[in-house]
């Protein structure tokens, strides 16, 4: 059935409007086959069962949603005017307290808010809370309290509309427009989370990824201009894009982009791309298949219908960009001339694609708070890089990323022992606000130097073990957050890891 459901979803994206024609796309079918590599062979042995209650008792290859918390719910219409920038904003949310305890106030992440220094713009023009009306009040920079006249008690739900405009500022930001290409990341208003007994207040940065959410469902339709395509998280059904099982909603709305699109075992493979950068785009396409091929086996299955990749020639130093099924790469219209695999804008392009699907698993399926414990994820996901050029041995000279991960896991423990000066210049358990203008190049330090902690966990344990292991991490936490507390404690589960965690965290 839901091979008849993919083949259905790209014959619809072929037909309607011009998401596809003959003179921009390209769709084959073939069989869903793993490539014998080297990680491969590793991989066949699933973890066995155990009494331990931190290691679930089965793994099956595939993912789903075990946690018990019942779910956001978001229904939104947005309108998008590319005369004057603006992004109109109808969002109907059902939110459901799973705090545990009664709540008198919400707050919401109100990121479009943090663009006004760039030309942006946001203006709430009705809240209604069960039907009456209500109003925002700013705590903290992009973060609003919302405040309530009655008590929510826990496991009560509350029906939340909010009619918003957004003035979209003019920069290839998350959320800003280059030439007819429009980033929508962030633009659906989204609760905080409530941790500890309390609500984290986490402005919005322009550093990593400043933000954190739940797993909610979504079901979002975009109105945009005639001959605009739109990439989007989830799945384009009856207009509407469907995403159940998500933290985040994006989309890229764009006139200048073509679509190459491919059923690719269970998963429709969606690039847009710069009309003249096609070269790239089928370079792109295969290495996406290769990572759902090498991740698919190692962490379980990929379990959204779609993946969809943007590329772009404008990112502002951003680089990728990773949401739940959607991602963005930066390429270059250089690399069309005489496209080589030795060039390193290739190899750059091949990692930058590969840690964007590595983050489907790591934030988007196991959750962490990507502003106070970005070493979290990013450590796995740059770790998550090093195993697939190890696997298919692409975008490497002699020196590989293992290697250099091998050489900074030494280098920490050199420089802990007083042998040399430490070479990363960052705590790993920064948060983002640490690491803020005029050192954002310290964001970067953090996923290598989490990743060099991965690799030393990876070579104590073995191949085999270690892909036991991370199996179970992503099966056991899945649609959960990870604490740093949790983090630790699995690993020291399943293996002598005291030492290292406190020389890592040092």
């Amino acid at each position: 059935m839901k091979k008849k459901i993919l083949t259905i979803l790209l014959a619809t994206a072929v037909l309607s409007t011009t998401a596809c024609n003959k003179a921009e796309y390209r769709l084959n079918r073939k069989p869903d086959t793993s490539t014998d590599t080297q990680i491969l062979k590793s991989v066949g042995i699933p973890s066995e069962l155990t009494e331990d209650v931190s290691v679930p008792s089965l793994w099956n290859g595939t993912l789903e949603n075990r946690a018990t918390r019942v779910k956001n719910q978001y229904d939104v219409s947005m309108k998008l005017d590319y005369i004057t920038r603006k992004l109109t904003v109808h969002e109907d949310l059902t939110y459901i307290n799973n705090t545990g305890t009664a709540l008198d106030e919400l707050y919401f992440n109100v990121v479009a808010g943090g663009y006004y220094d760039k030309g942006g713009n946001m203006a709430v023009h009705s809240v209604l809370i069960n039907g009456n009306p209500a109003e925002f009040e700013e705590s903290k920079e992009t973060v609003y309290r919302l405040p309530l006249s009655f008590d929510l008690e826990a496991e009560s739900t509350v029906r939340i509309e909010i009619e918003y405009t957004i003035t979209i500022p003019d920069g290839a930001y998350r959320l800003g427009t280059t030439g007819n290409t429009y980033n929508l990341g962030h633009a659906i208003l989204t609760p905080a989370m409530y941790e500890d007994g309390k609500w984290l207040i986490e402005p919005y940065i322009e550093v990593g990824d400043a933000f954190y959410s739940e797993i909610s469902d979504y079901r979002v339709s975009i109105d945009v201009p005639e001959g605009y395509k739109v990439a989007a998280t989830g799945t384009k059904k009856n207009d509407v894009y469907v995403a159940e099982d998500v933290r985040d909603f994006a989309a890229v709305v764009s006139s200048e982009m073509n679509l190459l699109c491919e059923e690719y075992g269970d998963t429709a493979i969606f690039v847009y791309y710069p009309k003249k950068c096609s070269k790239a785009a089928d370079h792109v396409l295969d290495t996406t298949k290769q990572a759902l091929d090498l991740f698919n086996s190692l962490l379980g299955k990929y379990p959204y219908e779609t993946l969809t990749v943007v590329l772009s020639t404008d990112t502002i130093g951003l680089g990728g960009l990773e949401y739940p099924g959607l991602i963005t790469v930066p390429t270059d219209m250089k690399l069309e001339s005489g496209f080589k695999y030795e060039n390193p804008a290739v190899a750059s392009l091949t990692r930058t694609t590969v840690n964007g699907i590595a983050h489907q698993w790591f934030y988007g399926i196991v959750g962490n708070d990507q502003v106070r414990h970005a070493w979290i994820d990013e450590g796995m996901c740059r770790f998550m890089e090093a195993l697939y050029c190890d696997s298919y041995n692409e975008g490497q000279g002699e020196y590989t990323l293992m290697i250099e991960l091998g050489n900074e896991d030494q280098g920490v423990y050199d420089a802990y022992h007083g042998v040399i000066e430490d070479c990363f210049h960052i705590k790993l358990g920064s948060s983002l606000y640490d690491i803020a203008d005029p050192h954002p190049q310290e964001y970067i330090e953090i996923s290598y130097k989490a990743a060099a902690m991965m690799y030393h966990i990876y070579k104590d344990l073995g191949p085999d073990a270690f892909v036991s292991a991370i199996r179970d991490y992503v099966y056991y936490f899945a649609y959960t957050e990870v604490t740093p507390a949790e983090f630790t404690y699995f690993w020291s589960m399943r293996g002598d890891f005291e030492e290292m965690f406190s020389i890592y965290f040092s």
